[in-house]
C-alpha cells in the first residue's frame, strides 16, 4: 500500500553518476574550476579531480565514494598553503546535474552544482582500470592475433603525436 505523499524504495532511480562533471566556484582564495572525473561500480564511486586555481592546476583523488539510492557521497583531501583540508560532497544526481553539498573542513558548507559534460561520454570509462579478456576453451577469438612486436618502437619509423584541441561549439 502506497499512502499519498509517500515514496516507495521502488520509486527511487539509482544514481548513475559515471561520467566527466564540471563546476566553477568562486572562494575565498579565488575562482575555482573543478572536473570531475567519477566512475560509478554498483555502491562505489572512485575518480580523479583536475583542479584549476590562479596559483596551478593539480590532480586529486576522490575517496571514501559511495552510492545509494540516487545519492552520491564522496571525499576529496585537498592540500593549500601546507594545511591539508578534508572536501567533502553529498548530493544526488538528476540527469546531467549532480547537486551537492560541498563541505570544507570546518569552514562551511555551500551548495554546487555539478555539469555532467556531454562532449566526453568515454572520459569515465578511460579511468577505469583494464581488465584482460580471457578467453575460454570454447571461444575462439574474432580476430588474427596481431604480428609479432607490432607494440614496439622501431627505428626509421616516424612517430605521431597526440594534442588536445578545444574550441566553443554550438
Amino acid at each position: 500500500l502506497l499512502l499519498s505523499g509517500v515514496i516507495s524504495s521502488a520509486q527511487v532511480q539509482p544514481a548513475n553518476a559515471t561520467g566527466t562533471w564540471k563546476v566553477q566556484m568562486d572562494s575565498p582564495i579565488g575562482v575555482i574550476k573543478n572536473t570531475f572525473v567519477i566512475v560509478q561500480d554498483g555502491a562505489t564511486l572512485t575518480g580523479k579531480i583536475t583542479r584549476e586555481m590562479e596559483s596551478g592546476k593539480s590532480d586529486l583523488d576522490i575517496t571514501e565514494g559511495k552510492v545509494f539510492g540516487d545519492s552520491v557521497s564522496f571525499v576529496e583531501t585537498f592540500s593549500y598553503q601546507d594545511n591539508q583540508m578534508k572536501i567533502s560532497y553529498r548530493g544526488k544526481v538528476s540527469g546531467n546535474d549532480l547537486t551537492c553539498n560541498r563541505k570544507v573542513g570546518d569552514y562551511g558548507t555551500t551548495t554546487v552544482v555539478l555539469k555532467r559534460d556531454a562532449t566526453q561520454p568515454v572520459a569515465a570509462r578511460a579511468a577505469r582500470p583494464q581488465q584482460p579478456i580471457v578467453l575460454g576453451p570454447d571461444d575462439k577469438p574474432a580476430f588474427p592475433a596481431a604480428p609479432e612486436g607490432y607494440d614496439k618502437k622501431r627505428d626509421g619509423v616516424a612517430a605521431g603525436n597526440m594534442e588536445t584541441v578545444e574550441y566553443a561549439s554550438k
